[in-house]
């Protein structure tokens, strides 16, 4: 299907109809805003206090970090929200880079940059990143290091260097806004630190993570958790990189990869506790950059987590001693001697304070092998792969309110419809739920959707889209749709137009709509002030709720 053909299909042609180019004025042709119609976060209505942590400037900086410092006597608790707040400036020549932020020795933020976006002399590219680390908030009540990575490289040719400043904002708690009750206990599956500081990441040649390679597949650690520990969960980052492993998803076959799937296994002692379908990451500089500004493609700004749940695993972990974890790609192919993956996790749990010990035991773990189906003759309509894997673990804890028994379950599947070009929809849905033994059990179920449909030097489309319910004595439900479709070239795009609607049963509702031509944004409207002709693109958004 041509470019135009995929906007038609979309339903989002008319939309550019709807607007057109604004003209730039020419003392604007040289600044040059990034920005996504993402939501800004949900911060309370009180009072704020902001801390600048780090101002850097990277030029040549591999092995090389930028270090700043929290100090917790700059804004006092107690804190309902903690936001970190990401400024970026660059002009010149450069790449686009992994960027990646800790407080101590764990992550606030995975990220990439935007590569530069015009070689006008003097233009400048900035953008900024919000997110929402109020579950560090037990760290950041202790004075820690901050430390930001960002490899890059400046000679003759990439004269690009990127000016960060990076804030910690905190809002106070009140009537009608507790506090934040953080996890207990963080521990850190990533590469240690090295005098003279130990206390923060380590491997800085790959953003702090562990590197995954055809001689190294795996990335264990083993660590010592409380003994009164009642939840715990992971977060599991998971990044391909070289000219094979970072576009896996692109041309299955191509790189002697044979599939467009890639997983993350995370597992204990030798069980798998969970895994993941990894989502594709376009980054700024790939497929045609001129594409992905002023728009970034989702998720470069945020390379986020995998959360899964090992609550079913407690019993076993509370025993005092080590336990392994380990990280692992087992579809990675390695085909290209530069091919790589970054791995790691940071591992949330909570405790019980009352005991200085808990019992339990895990009494089922039931994981799937990978089932997968193979390329079918090429046909228009034709699905050329299928991979999906399912896992179920149930356990029980035993601590000062009694027996509490948990179950996960895991599911994802991969549905690809072409061998040529990419068309793709990765879902992944995750259950958890706790059933205390004198109270109703509450279940939250996790539905994500990642669709990919050709992308590159021609234009494309993504859609990235998630349900949360969770079922008990307080139910709730949340959903999110992000659309983002392009019309491009390789130094500049034709159009971009994005869209995201969102809402929850508490009333919140959020919609946007950015779109741009030639590099420059050329409307950016938000709910009350949207085309009619949006409603039906938004799904049900706040727009048509309001009709």
């Amino acid at each position: 299907m041509n470019p135009l053909a995929r906007f038609l299909a979309a339903g989002l042609l008319p939309v550019l109809a709807l607007t057109p180019t604004a003209p730039v004025a020419a003392a604007d042709l040289k600044d040059l805003p990034q920005l996504t119609a993402e939501p800004p976060l949900r911060t309370p209505a009180t009072a704020s206090c902001t801390e600048t942590v780090l101002v850097h400037t990277f030029a040549n900086s591999y092995y090389q970090p930028g270090y700043g410092q929290h100090r917790a006597a700059s804004c006092k608790g107690p804190w309902a929200f903690v936001a970190l707040g990401v400024e970026v400036s660059v002009s010149g020549v450069q790449f686009d880079r992994l960027f990646d932020i800790y407080v101590g020795h764990v992550p606030m933020l995975s990220s990439s940059t935007s590569e530069p976006a015009s070689l006008l002399p003097g233009a400048v590219t900035h953008w900024h990143v919000d997110a929402d680390v109020s579950r560090f908030a037990g760290l950041l009540a202790s004075d820690q290091p901050i430390t930001a990575i960002l490899n890059n490289v400046n000679d003759g040719t990439y004269t690009g260097q990127y000016a960060v400043t990076l804030t910690l904002t905190y809002y106070a708690a009140g009537p009608g806004v507790p506090a934040i009750v953080p996890p207990a206990f963080i521990g850190a599956l990533f590469e240690p630190g090295e005098a003279p500081h130990a206390d923060g990441p380590g491997n800085l040649g790959t953003s702090g993570y562990a590197g995954l390679g055809a001689n190294n597949p795996r990335y264990a650690r083993s660590l010592v958790l409380p003994q009164n520990l009642v939840s715990l969960v992971a977060d599991v980052y998971a990044q391909g990189h070289g000219a094979c492993e970072e576009f896996w998803w692109a041309e299955p076959g191509q790189c002697g990869t044979g599939t467009p799937l890639r997983q993350v296994l995370l597992s204990i002692d030798g069980v798998v506790a969970g895994f993941a379908p990894v989502y594709p990451v376009l980054f700024t500089g790939g497929g045609g950059p001129g594409s992905w500004n002023p728009i970034p493609s989702p998720r470069a700004w945020h390379v986020d987590p995998y959360r899964l749940d090992l609550t079913p695993f407690v019993g076993l972990l509370v025993d005092g001693r080590p336990h392994r974890f380990t990280i692992d790609v087992p579809d990675a192919a390695y085909s290209d001697p530069g091919d790589y993956w970054i791995v790691g996790a940071t591992l949330l749990g909570e405790v019980d304070p009352r005991l200085p010990r808990t019992i339990g035991a895990l009494t089922a773990a039931a994981v799937t092998p990978l089932a997968e189906g193979g390329l079918s003759a090429p046909q228009a309509a034709a699905t050329h792969y299928t991979g999906a894997r399912d896992g179920r673990w149930s356990g029980y804890v035993i601590g000062s309110r009694g027996r509490v028994d948990s179950t996960v379950s895991n599911r994802f599947e991969l549905r690809s419809t072409s061998s040529t070009v990419v068309d793709s929809r990765w879902q992944w849905t995750t259950a958890s739920t706790t059933q205390p033994w004198d109270a109703v059990a509450v279940t939250r179920t996790v539905s994500r959707e990642y669709g990919l449909v050709s992308p590159g030097l021609g234009g494309g489309h993504f859609i990235d889209t998630a349900t949360e319910t969770v079922d008990g004595p307080q139910p709730f439900t949340s959903n999110f749709q992000l659309r983002l479709n392009t019309l491009g070239a390789i130094d500049a795009n034709l159009a971009q137009v994005e869209t995201y609607a969102g809402s929850d049963s508490s009333g919140y509702c959020y919609e946007r709509m950015v779109s741009a031509s030639g590099g420059y944004v050329t409307l950016d409207r938000v709910a009350g002030s949207l085309p009619v002709k949006l409603i039906g693109v938004l799904a049900g958004g706040c727009s048509a709720k309001a009709r």
